[in-house]
């Protein structure tokens, strides 16, 4: 079965997991959103992946699941997210991805995530550090791709 995994990366958190989700499923293909998308029609499985900042994930992939939602319907879509949210998968869920379009969602995952400070800019910058220093952000403050969440997701997309 042939599988598309979509990526948007800012640190390179989600390019690492889309690249471990293809060494896991055979017959991947792997398309960052900046790139020209692939026909998603030949594709029976998708999965979508984004960073999560500021409980946002990349516009790309919100624009991209609203464009393709007739198509994404008929297929088996997973969408990934790294972020540092001690949140349960559900619960980011509902934080980060319209109502609308999580109907058409079949497995969602968040992957942990990466912070190198020296690869922010700026605000962001100071704003990470603070949030890292109130634990009542949520923000945990050990950080790491959590790889059995990145096998159990590929294991679904093997059925």
């Amino acid at each position: 079965m042939k599988t598309l995994i979509m990526y948007a990366t800012k640190s390179g958190t989600t390019k690492k997991c889309s690249d471990k989700l293809a060494e896991l499923i055979p017959d991947t293909i792997i398309c960052n959103f900046r790139e020209k998308p692939k026909n998603i029609e030949q594709f029976p499985n998708i999965i979508l992946g984004s960073y999560v900042r500021m409980n946002k994930i990349d516009h790309s992939l919100v624009r991209f699941m609203k464009k393709y939602s007739g198509i994404l319907i008929e297929k088996k879509v997973g969408v990934f997210v790294c972020c540092l949210s001690k949140d349960e998968p559900s619960q980011i869920m509902k934080k980060i991805i319209p109502e609308t379009l999580r109907k058409g969602i079949n497995r969602f995952e968040s992957f942990g995530g990466e912070l190198d400070l020296s690869k922010l800019n700026g605000m962001y910058k100071i704003i990470m550090k603070a949030m890292i220093e109130n634990p009542d952000t949520g923000v945990q403050t050990e950080y790491e791709i959590d790889e059995s969440a990145i096998k159990s997701f590929a294991e679904y997309f093997l059925c």
